[in-house]
């Protein structure tokens, strides 16, 4: 089986909680009629709503969220585009390679009963210049004990675009979701960084962060953004 992910875009004009929960409920309802599996959304509805002065939108326009699913192969992913088509104005999808390097092994949704996740989720291109392979080599090798470390992840799930599948995609390399236990975490700095009440020590942990990230990311074109996932039990489990 494949992973495939689609970066979306709302139709312009379109109330940003209306559409999640068109995608949360319509879109992910489709999915399920048409075979897909493992289907995960992130959206921007309310409960992340106090985190929205948080993103980082170098990209523009802004994208609005994320469909994500498992095919038995990625030629399929004509169910995936068919469905988001009506819901959208564009998306980008992308072939990953998943990492699961902390699970939080929190509950599923099913369309009747949502489990929201406060998902940070990052959009990375590697710095100018930097060969694919060291830019793996950090974010695999190096950077996975800075992200863990030094943030109060619950989880963190890498994605590593194997192959762009729609024309005009931005160039991005990877995704990256950080998970946060609430949003309070993510906006006290002395809890989202660490530090345990210590400002020198939330700090140093967001200077080893930042340091981090500028090692192998091109900053200027990060896009990252605060969503609420939801993660889908098939049908039939």
């Amino acid at each position: 089986m494949e992973k495939v992910v689609y970066i979306c875009w709302k139709p312009e004009g379109v109330d940003d909680h209306a559409w999640s929960a068109t995608i949360a409920r319509d879109a992910v309802a489709s999915l399920h009629a048409r075979g897909a599996r493992g289907v995960r959304v992130t959206v921007p509805d309310a409960h992340t709503d106090a985190l929205r002065g948080l993103a980082i939108a170098n990209g523009q326009p802004s994208l609005s969220g994320t469909v994500s699913c498992w095919l038995d192969a990625c030629d399929d992913r004509a169910v995936v585009e068919e469905t988001l088509a009506p819901v959208t104005s564009r998306v980008a999808g992308y072939l990953v390679a998943e990492s699961l390097v902390l699970d939080d092994t929190a509950p599923l949704s099913t369309l009747d009963d949502l489990h929201p996740l406060i998902d940070l989720q990052g959009f990375l291109q590697p710095s100018p210049g930097m060969p694919h392979a060291e830019f793996v080599e950090h974010w695999f090798e190096e950077h996975r004990a800075v992200a863990i470390e030094t943030e109060c992840v619950t989880s963190y799930e890498r994605n590593l675009v194997a192959r762009v599948l729609t024309a005009g995609a931005p160039p991005f390399a990877g995704i990256v979701d950080q998970h946060f236990a609430s949003t309070a975490d993510v906006l006290d700095p002395l809890v989202r960084f660490r530090g345990d009440g210590d400002d020198a020590r939330s700090h140093e942990n967001l200077v080893r962060m930042v340091n981090s990230c500028a090692a192998f990311l091109d900053m200027s074109a990060l896009d990252s953004h605060p969503l609420t996932e939801y993660r889908f039990a098939d049908p039939s489990a």
